[in-house]
């Protein structure tokens, strides 16, 4: 267990695997309904999470850890323009309602540092949330499926509740970093509250995933797995490097819950 969670602490897996957690859930059903899957747009859509998350990750060296040795400009220039290509294959061959999602997600991207500096605020974590656990994957099963139903976007409440956790439990970590000023949310009960979140949205999870063909073994595996790895949260932290390691740990966390939920689902 202890190698599995270096394993998924390791940066690498932050930066390529975890961006699978906003469009999995998504793209895996959207494959189902289809008889034509197109994987070429779900690549491209792949490859817009993961450049959007440099680009974000450039933004909060440059404007919050004050890093300029970490943020090349030549590499932040060379993502922005990889990110307005790939987001443009969904401008020209998507639904307009799917391309203006898709510019509203870059907006959030781009401007959440400057001008508006939302990181920190409320509007931050909602508007993180609302995107990376409810837009992205609503993009991602659209562009395979070419429709959207009800029980889809029902279906997507733990996703979006546990990815609520997860960037509360994130932004609390930002808060103990020591050479970083403090974020604007702060609360002494912010890990109870969003592991008590994790809980929930594991039993919805379970809920929504019935009935199941596999004996419930997908839920099982679910109700064991999910608050066993979700306990280190609670654990405080204070060295930059521990901190760090739970910040892409809290990462790839969010992608094991939604490959739970998703095998549970499906199984």
């Amino acid at each position: 267990m202890k190698q599995f969670i270096s394993y998924l602490q390791h940066p690498i897996v932050k930066i390529f695997i975890s961006p699978l957690a906003s469009v999995i859930f998504g793209l895996i059903l959207g494959f189902q309904v289809t008889k034509t899957p197109n994987f070429l747009i779900a690549a491209a859509l792949y490859g817009l999470v993961i450049f959007t998350q440099l680009i974000e990750h450039f933004q909060y060296q440059r404007y919050i850890a004050a890093n300029q040795k970490q943020t090349p400009m030549s590499i932040y220039y060379a993502c922005l323009v990889i990110c307005i290509i790939l987001a443009l294959v969904f401008v020209l061959t998507q639904h307009w309602a799917i391309s203006i999602l898709i510019i509203l997600y870059l907006l959030f991207i781009f401007l959440q540092y400057y001008p508006f500096y939302l990181v920190g605020t409320f509007n931050y974590i909602f508007l993180s949330t609302f995107f990376n656990g409810f837009i992205l994957n609503i993009v991602a099963y659209y562009s395979q499926s070419h429709q959207l139903s009800n029980k889809f976007l029902l279906d997507l409440i733990p996703i979006v509740i546990y990815c609520m956790a997860s960037n509360l439990i994130t932004n609390d970590l930002k808060n103990t970093l020591p050479t970083l000023p403090k974020f604007k949310i702060l609360s002494q009960n912010i890990k109870k509250i969003a592991f008590a979140m994790m809980i929930i949205a594991l039993l919805l999870g379970i809920y929504f995933s019935l009935p199941t063909h596999s004996y419930l073994l997908g839920q099982i595996f679910m109700l064991t797995f999910v608050p066993l790895v979700s306990i280190p949260n609670l654990i405080s932290v204070k060295t930059m490097d521990k901190i760090q390691n739970k910040i892409n740990f809290n990462a790839s966390m969010m992608l094991c819950f939604n490959l739970l939920y998703l095998i549970a689902y499906i199984f």
